[in-house]
């Protein structure tokens, strides 16, 4: 089912993550099963509107979960690519902080096969990445650093072993019998 369509010069909106499709509108939102009133009520101005394409959103360009925001390795936008780590891991915090600010928005699926599907609950990636960028960064460790702390030593290369010759792996006809 394609819910994008391309956007056209005379067009207000387009998507902030892609800028090429037109955004979820309200019929097509009530469809699918998108909140839309908690989705258009972002308090940005409309400079920093928060609007998606299906596409988008389905592909996580522009939001995520709370799972998967915890889950994610954020990059720092002012630094050129500086690592800043799984900075919002178990930080339960930020999350409510943008529920009060209404910076999220539902998404339960709507299907004529199940009763009642899964209500996902979605943040702007542009506003998890401002509170990302907010805590410091986690200093990274190479594997065997970590093994080191444990007690464990550094794994080695194994040694280099000399293999038999091997027999030919074709098959060997048999002769017939005469």
């Amino acid at each position: 089912m394609d819910r994008d369509t391309p956007a056209t010069a005379g067009d207000e909106d387009v998507c902030h993550a892609c800028t090429e499709s037109t955004p979820i509108d309200a019929k097509t939102a009530k469809k699918c099963g998108l909140n839309y009133r908690e989705y258009e009520s972002h308090p940005e101005s409309h400079p920093e509107k928060r609007v998606t394409c299906w596409g988008c959103k389905n592909a996580h360009k522009s939001v995520l979960t709370k799972t998967m925001a915890m889950n994610k390795s954020w990059k720092s936008e002012r630094g050129l690519g500086a690592r800043l780590g799984k900075v919002l891991d178990g930080r339960h915090e930020v999350f409510s902080k943008l529920r009060r600010e209404k910076k999220r928005f539902h998404h339960q699926l709507v299907t004529g096969a199940v009763d009642e599907t899964r209500n996902s609950e979605y943040f702007w990636i542009k506003d998890l990445q401002r509170e990302a960028e907010k805590f410091p960064p986690f200093p990274r460790k190479h594997k065997r650093e970590v093994k080191k702390e444990k007690g464990q030593s550094a794994p080695s290369s194994p040694p280099w072993k000399k293999h038999a010759a091997r027999a030919p792996t074709t098959p060997v006809k048999k002769e017939a019998k005469r």
